[in-house]
């Protein structure tokens, strides 16, 4: 029981993750891309935690995983929101000429997502694996599929600038702006 609670904890912090970084993509108005960036360095680093805290548990039983699939219900609803959400605030992404950071973005949080769910399904019965993966194919497969919103080709940013030009830096962990939100507006509509 212990390994299902640690392993349902995880996936519940996951959610919460991702429900603070949709809250905050609700609020993004084009300018101030610095709370943004921070909320989605830390639901990848939640993902990136978890996945190995899942791996250091041992396999669960059957009843056990049919007591997580309950637990699935909510970042699946989660991930749809932050989906809609992020791909609602594409015009303010393209203006602030943020295309590339949020494709990288999505993608790093996408494959740690997908880590986090290749560790829980392995901790799975190996008869109940496969309908693992299904029911977690939706959770992925929206994250992969935003990811792909943001790519070149399906998002342009304005004046064909980049988030380089805008004056934003980002690392795997954090994004740090070189310059105010004004001067990041002002650089991207110069280039």
């Amino acid at each position: 029981k212990r390994d299902v609670a640690t392993i349902q904890s995880v996936i519940t912090q996951a959610s919460n993750a991702i429900t603070t970084l949709d809250t905050t993509v609700k609020a993004f108005n084009g300018q101030d891309f610095t709370q943004l960036a921070t909320n989605a360095a830390s639901l990848k680093t939640v993902l990136t935690q978890g996945t190995s805290t899942i791996q250091g548990t041992a396999a669960i039983s059957a009843q056990d995983a049919i007591t997580l699939q309950s637990s699935l219900s909510p970042i699946q609803s989660s991930a749809a929101s932050l989906s809609s959400d992020l791909v609602a605030k594409k015009p303010q992404i393209q203006q602030a000429s943020l295309c590339d950071i949020v494709q990288q973005q999505t993608t790093d949080i996408g494959s740690a997502a997908n880590s986090l769910i290749s560790a829980t399904v392995s901790k799975v019965p190996s008869t109940l694996q496969s309908v693992a993966t299904q029911l977690t194919g939706q959770f992925t497969g929206q994250l992969t599929d935003l990811s792909a919103q943001f790519a070149p080709g399906n998002c342009t940013n304005a004046a064909g600038g980049s988030a380089a030009v805008a004056g934003i830096a980002f690392s795997n962990s954090s994004a740090a702006t070189a310059s105010t939100s004004s001067t990041k507006t002002a650089s991207a509509s110069s280039s």
